[in-house]
């Protein structure tokens, strides 16, 4: 009897995820993640890198703006998807296929960094924020947003394992070289106008690298 192989977690996502992200319409919608669109116009472009970017609707808003956008998911259709988007709004944008644990970039080589929605367990993900801070120049901005621990009061949808969720500790421990801009955990209803809208618990984090 032949055995079957056994599929990692992350194979079995990135599947899943180049499955859904081969449909004609976009999971998340084309707009920009409203927290993002909020905060980001009111800094300065450079650099920026988008880790885990989906289709590229945050990318192609920061591009909007001025920003020089570099991307990465390890889904191939996202790649395309984000862009396609990305060609339809006239801007220019770099997108690799790669995941977040082997994507290698010069130290200090980024102005700011968005990482959003994005969940590994707390086993992992000290050595993942180590590595975006390492990505960071001094002086560059992170935008971070993530479901927080209060998240599953709220919804069954989205992380309910209390290991892939963050509050205001977690993030002080993470990036404790960081002048806090802001951080906060706030109630607000996630992708509006989607067939993925959802009412949610979110941590909100800008801060500056010393």
């Amino acid at each position: 009897m032949k055995q079957q192989k056994k599929v990692s977690e992350t194979e079995f996502l990135k599947e899943y995820f180049n499955d859904e992200y081969a449909k004609d319409e976009y999971l998340y919608g084309k707009n920009p993640d409203k927290y993002l669109a909020k905060v980001l116009p009111s800094f300065k472009p450079g650099k920026i890198l988008f880790p885990g970017e989906g289709e590229g609707r945050n990318a192609v808003f920061a591009a909007k703006l001025g920003w020089d956008v570099t991307a990465y998911d390890y889904s191939i259709e996202a790649k395309k998807k984000a862009e396609k988007l990305a060609k339809i709004h006239n801007v220019d944008i770099t997108y690799t296929v790669e995941d977040i644990v082997n994507a290698s970039f010069p130290s200090e080589s980024f102005d700011a960094v968005a990482f959003l929605f994005i969940h590994f367990s707390d086993q992992e993900r000290t050595a993942i924020n180590k590595k975006l801070d390492k990505h960071l120049k001094k002086g560059g901005l992170l935008f971070f947003e993530t479901f927080s621990t209060e998240h599953p009061k709220y919804s069954n949808e989205g992380p309910q394992d209390i290991a892939y969720l963050y509050n205001k500790e977690s993030i002080l421990k993470d990036f404790p070289n960081y002048e806090i801009i802001e951080l906060k955990v706030e109630t607000d209803i996630l992708l509006e106008g989607t067939e993925n809208e959802l009412k949610a618990s979110v941590l909100r984090f800008v801060g500056i690298k010393k």
